[in-house]
């Protein structure tokens, strides 16, 4: 059994962790689109989507195959963490990310992680404007939320951000979309990546 300020310690790391991840998701995206972002390429949507995996038993397809990040996290919080993986690509306007992450101990709070993913992207050189939002929910059978962002950047460009938080006990996994504000195919992108996820 793990006492509250266990708990509250584990959900302070998730939230860390995971914010951390989102803010590197999307600086990779801002730092491509120089220009502003571009618009979602239809063959997102069109092209044979690849079946991969993350950490020991979840899986989801892509428009691509995801690539290791390094999402470097304070010593502190890197010492209480028994795995983490950070994976991510960008590519026709989208960037999208995943990650997974277990505690040493005790019990992780989602919506700390949830928090820590929203309050993270304020954060993020160049940001002008966030807003966002959380809806609490049930994914895969384990306890979720899930996340929606609007970012305006100084340079007049918007992005949409679109992720899932989810997990029960040490373990905690999350997928995250960044795109272009508005765009239409971002979205279909998000409901394909997302209902692609299974244990």
């Amino acid at each position: 059994m793990t006492d509250a300020r266990g708990e509250n310690r584990a959900g302070t790391i998730l939230g860390v962790v995971v914010a951390v991840a989102t803010a590197v998701g999307v600086r990779y995206a801002v730092q491509q689109w120089r220009s502003g972002p571009p618009a979602v390429s239809a063959s997102a949507l069109e092209r044979p989507w690849v079946e991969q995996t993350l950490g020991p038993t979840l899986h989801f397809s892509a428009p691509w195959r995801l690539d290791p990040r390094n999402d470097p996290v304070p010593p502190n919080v890197a010492a209480r963490l028994k795995t983490y993986l950070t994976l991510g690509h960008e590519g026709d306007g989208l960037d999208l990310g995943a990650v997974y992450l277990s505690v040493k101990d005790g019990d992780g709070s989602i919506e700390g992680a949830a928090d820590g993913t929203l309050s993270k992207v304020q954060t993020v050189e160049g940001t002008r404007r966030a807003k966002g939002d959380k809806h609490a929910t049930t994914f895969l059978g384990k306890s979720a939320f899930d996340l929606e962002a609007h970012v305006e950047r100084d340079d007049g460009s918007a992005l949409d951000i679109r992720g899932v938080v989810f997990g029960d006990g040490p373990e905690l996994w999350e997928l995250l979309l960044v795109f272009r504000a508005g765009d239409a195919n971002g979205a279909r992108v998000w409901e394909k990546y997302r209902a692609s996820a299974h244990f």
